[in-house]
Formats: structure tokens, C-alpha cells, sequence
């Protein structure tokens, strides 16, 4: 499997790349800069040359002393970066600086912009200035001039300042990568403390949480939702622990039985039909095992939504009329009984649906005496609304939340009606829930009444 690089590495590697690109565009636009500068030095001392030559030209005349003219020229070419300079008039040379002779240059307007060109004699390279001047006088002189500058020096010194700027470019992204290396080390420390504590949380330690405080504020809404889930957890953990000995609790009491019926029954030689009357009861109490069986293994379907529905249009009238047809001899033994009321449709699984509606029933007459009335109500409106209600004792408010509690018993039954698992009001909720209902319990005056809502 292909294992997917640390947060720490992925800030570091951009950071470095940032970083690179960054110095790389500074280190370019400098070394750029600078030669543009050179560029422009270059061509304002030719320039000024150029000014200098035109005012002398301006000022001689041809016909006097030439050596007045070459000193003057060589006066103007003095502190310049070994300037040259050819003029000729007429096809006439009237002045070439000795480097100069030999050289091929460019007379005519020059390619480039500005009539700037470069060249080189094989041992100075020079920037050039080609230009015609006119000079008014009697008559028209036209002088074909050609300055140059040598810029070799310059070319140097770029060359030695590029190695030192990229020089100073790599040492900075070195410096600047390590640099982001202890600010993201740093930065994810409130993050390693928190991978830190969830590594010392286990099975025994559920109660400890992470104070939000002691985080950063990016990191306090990560710490209140790890608080979240191991509240969940510990709250499952705490219910898995209580339905794990409730089962050994409610499983414990058949088991005994059956152990002490059985031991009895072997402490001495019986009768066939004795033995019968024994296996019998163990019967009862294999049939009331495995119905606790079944009601937990469906409650732990429905935890984990495995409990697949079979949807379609349930007729709940029809529905609670056959129950009350099936627990009617039942109600009748106890002196109990059963009205239906109402008529609605829902859009649910059949099934679940009626094993909901027996509960509550079945619920309904073990708690109601004898004489007593249970009344299923079914009403429309907002919704569709199944009521169960009952006459007995009055349940304490204290306890109604607890009443769809697996194992939970709520009170004695009355005579004649056996004691529950306590597990058929928590399946009924399982079953609501999963059809997106609601139910609730009332209890006052001596009448409690049980509401499904969908």
C-alpha cells in the first residue's frame, strides 16, 4: 500500500519550494537588474561623448590646425572606460583611436534600437554609438561617427557577483528550509501533544479529555470533537459493560434452575412420568432462554443497522386488530380489556412494525389489573400516532427515561401475569427508530400511555 507522506514533510517540501522560488526570482531580477544598469551607463557615457564630440565639431574649422582637433578629441575621451572614437568625413578618417584601426565597424545607422550595437576585437568587448552628425556652417559638413566603450570590467564584475548572488540564493534556501523545518516542528507540537494523549487513552482510561485550552485555537474545535468521540465511546463502552452483565444476570437465574431441577431429579431413582413433569419445565425455561436470545440478537442487528426493513403501506388498523384477536383469549383469562380506535396508513416494514405494536400490548396487559381496560388509539393529523394506554399503578416520573433500558423493570407485574425479560420496550424503540419515529411515555393518575409517532 502506498503510505502517503507526513504533514510535516508536505509543509517542509513547500515551504523549501516556495522558498527556492522566491530567491531564484530575487536572485534574477537582481542580476537582471544590474546588467540593465550597466546597459544604461554605458549608453549615457556615450551619449555624453557624443555631446561633447558635436560641440567640437561644431566649433572647428576644417581649415586650420587638425593637431588642435586630435588633442581635443583625445581630451574628451579621458576618463571614460576606454573610449574610442572614429569620425570621418567625406570617406576622409578625420580622427580613429588606435585601437580601432583594423576593426570592422558599423558606420551606418546601426540594427538597434538607438543606433547601439556591441562588438569585440578579440581582447575588449565595447558597446557602440553609430550616428551622422551634421554640422551647419558656410557649408554642410556630414561626419560618419562611431564611439566606443569598453564594458569587459563590467562583464567581470557580473560574472563575479552572479557566483556570489547564487551563491547567497542557495545558502538562503538551505537557511530559510531549515528554518521552516523548526517552525512546522514547532507549529505541529500542539498537534504531536494531542496524538501524544490520545495514545494514552484506553479501555481503562475512557474518563480522561483534552482541555481545549491548552491548544491553539485551529486545534481546539479537533480537541473538542476527540472529547465528542471518546464521550460516545465511553458511553457504548459503559452500555456493552452493563448489557454484558444484565445478559449474565438474566441468563444466570434459568440456568440455575434448570441445574437445580436437574440435580434433584438425579439425587435418587423417579418415576417415568416424573422425569417427564422435570423436562417439561427445563423446557419452559429453554424456550424463555432462547426467546432472550432472539430479542438481543435483534437489538444488536439494530445497533449496528444491519436489521434490513421491508418497506411498503402498512395498514395499522388491521394491523393492531389482529393482535388484539390473537392476545384476546389471554386478556380475557385476565379478566382484561382490549379496544381499538382509530385508522391510519404508514409507510414502514410490517413486521417490525406489528412486533412494535405487540410489545406495547403485551406490555400493556402485564401491567394492567384485573378489570382494568387497555385502549390502542390510533390518530392522524400531524403525522400518525399510535397510542397504547393502560390502567395500573402510576410509574414515578424518575423512572420513565429508563424504561426503554435493556433489562430494565419497570415494576412487579400483577398477579397472574409472568415478569418479562425487560427487553421488548427497548426493542420497540429500536424498531421506531429505525422507521424515523419518535415514542414517549406518559404516566399519571393511575394511566400510563405509550406514543409512537412516524
Amino acid at each position: 500500500m502506498h503510505k502517503s507522506p507526513s504533514l510535516a514533510l508536505r509543509l517542509i517540501l513547500s515551504f523549501s519550494l516556495v522558498t527556492t522560488i522566491g530567491f531564484m526570482i530575487v536572485g534574477w531580477i537582481t542580476q537582471a537588474s544590474l546588467q540593465k544598469h550597466f546597459e544604461t551607463e554605458d549608453v549615457s557615457e556615450l551619449r555624453v561623448i557624443e555631446k561633447s564630440l558635436e560641440n567640437i565639431l561644431i566649433g572647428h574649422d576644417p581649415e586650420k590646425d587638425a593637431d588642435l582637433l586630435e588633442r581635443r578629441l583625445n581630451d574628451i575621451l579621458v576618463g571614460h572606460h576606454h573610449a574610442l572614437l572614429k569620425i570621418v568625413n567625406n570617406g576622409t578618417t578625420v580622427f580613429i583611436s588606435p585601437a580601432l584601426k583594423g576593426m570592422t565597424l558599423p558606420i551606418a545607422a546601426l540594427p538597434t534600437a538607438n543606433n547601439i550595437a556591441v562588438t569585440s576585437d578579440g581582447h575588449h568587448r565595447y558597446r557602440l554609438l553609430s550616428k551622422t552628425l551634421l554640422i551647419h556652417g558656410s557649408e554642410i559638413r556630414r561626419y560618419q561617427v562611431v564611439i566606443a566603450v569598453a564594458y569587459d570590467s563590467h562583464d567581470r564584475f557580473l560574472v563575479g557577483f552572479q557566483k556570489t548572488l547564487w551563491a547567497i540564493v542557495l545558502s538562503g534556501i538551505f537557511i530559510f528550509s531549515f528554518l521552516g523545518w523548526l517552525i512546522v516542528r514547532q507549529g505541529l507540537s500542539p498537534l504531536l501533544r494531542i496524538v501524544e494523549n490520545i495514545r494514552h487513552i484506553n479501555a481503562h482510561k475512557l474518563q480522561e479529555r483534552l482541555d481545549p485550552h491548552d491548544f491553539p485555537e485551529e486545534l481546539r474545535d479537533l480537541a473538542d470533537s476527540f472529547n465528542d468521540l471518546i464521550e460516545r465511546i465511553d458511553e457504548s463502552f459503559q452500555r456493552i459493560s452493563n448489557f454484558s452483565s444484565e445478559i449474565a444476570h438474566e441468563l444466570r437465574t434459568p440456568i440455575t434452575n434448570m441445574m437445580t431441577q436437574t440435580q434433584v431429579a438425579l439425587s435418587r431413582a423417579r418415576e417415568v412420568h416424573e422425569y417427564r413433569e422435570i423436562l417439561y419445565s427445563n423446557i419452559d425455561e429453554y424456550e424463555r432462554m432462547a426467546q432472550m436470545i432472539n430479542d438481543m440478537l435483534l437489538l444488536a442487528k439494530s445497533d449496528v443497522g444491519l436489521e434490513q426493513a421491508d418497506l411498503r403501506q402498512v395498514v395499522l388498523h388491521s394491523e393492531a386488530a389482529s393482535l388484539i384477536e390473537f392476545y384476546e383469549a389471554w386478556a380475557e383469562e385476565a379478566g382484561i380489556s382490549l379496544r381499538l380506535t382509530g385508522a391510519a396508513e404508514v409507510y414502514g416494514d410490517q413486521l417490525m412494525l406489528r412486533r412494535a405494536l405487540s410489545n406495547l400490548i403485551s406490555n400493556a396487559i402485564h401491567h394492567t389489573p384485573r378489570g382494568g381496560t387497555v385502549d390502542i388509539i390510533i390518530e392522524t393529523g400531524d403525522g400518525v400516532a399510535i397510542k397504547v394506554c393502560n390502567q395500573g399503578q402510576t410509574i414515578p416520573a424518575v423512572n420513565l427515561p429508563r424504561l426503554f433500558d435493556r433489562f430494565y423493570h419497570r415494576s412487579q407485574p400483577h398477579e397472574g401475569n409472568q415478569r418479562g425479560f425487560g427487553l421488548g420496550l427497548a426493542i420497540v424503540k429500536s424498531i421506531v427508530d429505525a422507521h424515523g419515529g419518535d415514542i414517549c411515555v406518559t404516566s399519571a393518575e393511575g394511566i400510563t400511555i405509550f406514543t409512537i409517532r412516524f
